[in-house]
């Protein structure tokens, strides 16, 4: 810089950057016309803005530098164990692990051979350079503290004869709560146990414009950017995995059927051909794709670099995520189209060695867009293990980064975006407390609502478990029985073929063939049996054959009715999906309105059917639908799960769906249930801040003792 400014001025620029979006020309005008007023004139407009602009950011690099140094000093402090210490130590969390100072900071929580991986914050790492710019480090243009740092090692991973035992210092830094102690000891899910919570969510608005010259390109020395490389290598390790042929072994892993799946991979796909992509011709950065825990901090962030949400971006964060945890911990995945990882992951073989130690859930703001029967399974509200977590911490952070878009379209994108995350962990270690203590009122408030309907309809709680195990059976069954059934008669047809002629040149196949159409026979009765249920479900508690029902006064509105209701959750999806003008939204919106009004009338008409004895007794005919509720795309809705059923019994239909109590009482069921995790896991969470803060005061302490007197904080400051 060749002007000098106050550092107090500097300081508040920073602080100022950090909650508004970012005007170093707002700032540099404002300077001037101050001066002019003073009497002092510089030179023509915007004369200072290049060393205004040059002194602010060299300034905050010094000050990066110094902060990741401090750090530094402190991750290695070596904390005595004293024996007051161990009597005083709680139960359920061990001493604090002494920590040996190397030339390179290593994590206190873990051992020493995983340094290259787990030091990478406190490393000087270059970003992902978009073409044609030049990657230049700091120290490379003026000499810095942070010039001395060392560039990143490669990512190979820590040596498989030393394990983790504790979280990486990494993620002990991202969020206290979820890696600032040891594994959590979590008994209230029975089936799925989640030691940590994480969310991904991709962000195609926080784009760059390709650069007309080579310019220099900063690099944060506490970055929260897989570099490029690492993202690049598993793109083409995703890609050469997807050419092998899929695995049947792992294919039973799948908790949906493969026509489902396909149907929710199908409608989000048509959705984001609606939206405009990012072209690589015009930018070089097409969008960040973040992990975030439960608490809304950032732990890692990839730069796009190719126009759409990719699966080898959500593969790459796992991938890091699980090279800085220990062995034997579970992570839950919230993702707009986890079921669709899921899928990848079985068939492909992607991250075999992580697909145990993963349960994956749909994040609750894109549940809508997933087929019904995905959501009974995916939905976090209906999944155990996750508590209250509704995987819309990466919207809130796309929220407070969304300021920094129009201003980042050009250079020193990474930094400032690096700058702002650092300052958001930062401000967020002050409110850790206050979320817990926030979470808990919720949970009283929700608890209180649930159990009042429990205590209202009286049913008992193992009768309602039996329902909605009902429930989830009959309605995650695949739909496509005749398409299947005609694949397998024409397999049998084709296994009968191959017997007769190894049977007639008296071929060693035979055996083989005989067992092939055996099992093709089985599963062809099966199809067969299937095809008879869905003809049974049409809602006649006395079957009867389909000729018979053709040209019924009953059938033929209550088809119309169940075609009209799918074509309403249909159009209720594209207007949740809608990005284009609020004109095409309000036309969506008309469309859902009359599909309504056409399908109450056609209710109308069942219940006036009923009323003249043209319908069968007991049989439980659809509710009337509120257009204006609809727009809340709520799981537990009528317009999801108000819908006739596909296997309905021979003596009725289900409580499940005929039941009002029943109805009622099993939303409150798994809301009482998705408390008790949350309450758990903000216990756990509790103890682990607490062990956490003490280690941290220990070794500042330390650290400050051994500076030989540079620093000059009280114990009081830091309490």
């Amino acid at each position: 810089p060749s002007i000098a400014f106050n550092i107090n001025l500097l300081d508040l620029v920073s602080i100022n950057m950090y909650y508004l979006a970012p005007n170093i020309s707002g700032w540099s005008l404002t300077l001037e016309c101050f001066w002019k007023e003073q009497g002092y004139t510089l030179g023509q407009q915007n004369f200072i803005k290049r060393c205004f602009s040059n002194a602010y950011q060299w300034y905050n690099i010094l000050c990066d530098a110094a902060a990741g140094h401090v750090d530094a000093l402190i991750n290695t402090a070596v904390v005595p164990v004293t024996s007051d210490q161990l009597q005083d130590q709680p139960q359920d969390h061990p001493p604090p692990v002494p920590v040996v100072p190397t030339e390179q900071p290593q994590c206190p929580l873990a051992t020493p051979a995983v340094s290259p991986e787990l030091a990478e914050a406190d490393a000087h790492t270059p970003c992902g350079e978009p073409p044609k710019h030049q990657q230049v480090g700091v120290g490379e243009s003026m000499p810095s503290p942070s010039a001395a740092m060392p560039a990143e090692a490669p990512h190979e991973g820590p040596p498989p004869t030393l394990k983790l035992t504790r979280p990486s210092e990494h993620l002990c830094k991202c969020c206290p709560l979820c890696f600032g102690g040891v594994k959590p000891d979590l008994r209230t899910s029975r089936y799925v146990l989640a030691h940590v919570l994480v969310a991904i969510d991709a962000n195609l608005a926080q784009k760059c414009l390709k650069p007309r010259f080579i310019d220099i390109t900063f690099a944060h020395s506490q970055t929260q950017f897989i570099p490029d490389k690492d993202v690049k290598a598993m793109e083409a390790h995703v890609e050469e995995m997807r050419k092998t042929k899929a695995k049947r072994s792992l294919k039973i892993n799948l908790r949906l059927p493969e026509d489902i799946l396909q149907e929710c991979q199908d409608s989000f796909t048509a959705a984001n051909e609606e939206q405009t992509k990012s072209s690589v011709v015009v930018f070089a950065d097409t969008g960040l794709v973040a992990m975030v825990c439960r608490h809304d901090h950032i732990l890692w962030v990839i730069n796009m670099t190719r126009p759409g949400e990719k699966q080898h971006y959500t593969f790459a964060l796992l991938d890091r995520l699980f090279a800085h945890l220990p062995d034997d911990w579970t992570v839950g995945l919230l993702y707009d189209i986890a079921c669709q990882i899921e899928r990848s992951m079985a068939k492909h073989g992607i991250l075999a060695k992580f697909f145990a130690c993963l349960v994956f859930a749909v994040s609750v703001f894109h549940a809508y867009g997933h087929q019904w029967p995905c959501q009974l399974l995916y939905h976090p509200h209906k999944v155990e293990g996750y508590g209250l977590t509704d995987g819309k911490g990466c919207e809130r952070i796309w929220s407070w980064l969304n300021k920094l878009i129009p201003s980042l379209l050009h250079l020193c994108r990474q930094w400032v975006i690096d700058r702002q995350i650092l300052h958001i962990m930062k401000d967020n270690l002050r409110t850790l407390a206050c979320y817990i203590h926030r979470k808990r009122k919720a949970c009283t408030k929700c608890d209180s609502k649930a159990r009042k309907i429990l205590q209202d309809h009286k049913v008992p709680e193992r009768e309602l478990r039996e329902q909605w195990q009902a429930q989830v059976l009959s309605q995650t069954a695949s739909l496509k029985c005749i398409v299947e059934q005609q694949e397998w008669q024409s397999r049998v047809v084709k296994l009968d073929k191959l017997v007769r002629e190894a049977l007639y040149h008296d071929d060693d196949t035979y055996v083989q063939f005989v067992e092939e159409l055996e099992s093709a026979c089985q599963t062809l009765d099966a199809l067969k049996e299937c095809l008879k249920q869905k003809e049974r479900s049409l809602g006649v508690l006395n079957p009867r054959k389909l000729a018979n029902l053709k040209g019924s006064e009953y059938l033929q509105p209550c088809m119309n009715a169940r075609v009209v209701k799918t074509r309403i959750r249909k159009k209720l999806v594209e207007q949740k999906f809608e990005r284009a003008r609020l004109e095409k939204a309000y036309e969506q919106q008309v469309a859902v309105s009359t599909l309504v009004s056409h399908f109450n009338r056609l209710v109308q008409e069942l219940e006036g059917l009923k009323a003249r004895g043209g319908i069968p007794r007991g049989v439980e005919l659809p509710m009337w639908l509120e257009a204006q509720e609809l727009s809340r795309m709520d799981v537990d809705d009528p317009i999801w799960v108000d819908v006739m059923g596909d296997e309905e019994a021979n003596n009725g239909p289900p409580r499940w769906m005929s039941d009002e109590a029943v109805r009622a009482c099993i939303p409150a069921l798994l809301e009482r249930d998705r408390v008790k995790e949350e309450l758990e896991q903000l216990q756990a969470e509790e103890v682990t801040l607490k062990s956490w803060l003490r280690e941290e005061i220990d070794r500042t302490l330390v650290a400050r003792a051994g500076a030989g007197g540079m620093f000059h904080i009280s114990l009081d400051e830091l309490l």
